[in-house]
């Protein structure tokens, strides 16, 4: 990704998150109330490592997708997603014996996948 589609990712971000700031018009003086939030300032954070697995939730590339998940790397090798709600798999390429792992670590850090979520997508995907 050059810097130009970065700009341009980083920029709708912010406005999205500018967007679903702006609160309800003020009935008795007209004015709107608002508040900046910051905004991702990264693609993608990497919550662990589990084995040579890197578990991730990504930012502005994930616009089209309709559930809160994560993302499981290993290189060219492998990959998953899960949803992070029920914990069931999107999709996967990886083998069950360390879907299982990843699966388990998920279920033990379900608060962590939660609040990185809701960092780089509560203003669309907010999870509870």
């Amino acid at each position: 990704m050059n810097q130009r589609q970065l700009k341009k990712i980083r920029k709708k971000i912010l406005l999205l998150a500018l967007a679903q700031s702006v609160s309800a018009l003020d009935e008795k003086e007209h004015k709107y109330n608002a508040r900046a939030l910051a905004s991702p300032s990264k693609e993608f954070k990497t919550l662990t490592h589990i084995g040579s697995y890197r578990i991730e939730i990504r930012s502005s590339r994930e616009e089209k997708h309709n559930y809160a998940h994560f993302h499981v790397v290993k290189g060219n090798e492998g990959m998953a997603s899960i949803r992070i709600d029920d914990l069931t798999v999107i999709d996967s390429t990886l083998p069950k014996k360390d879907l299982n792992k990843i699966l388990l670590w998920a279920h033990a850090n379900r608060d962590l996948l939660v609040e990185v979520w809701n960092e780089f997508h509560g203003h669309r995907i907010l999870v509870e």
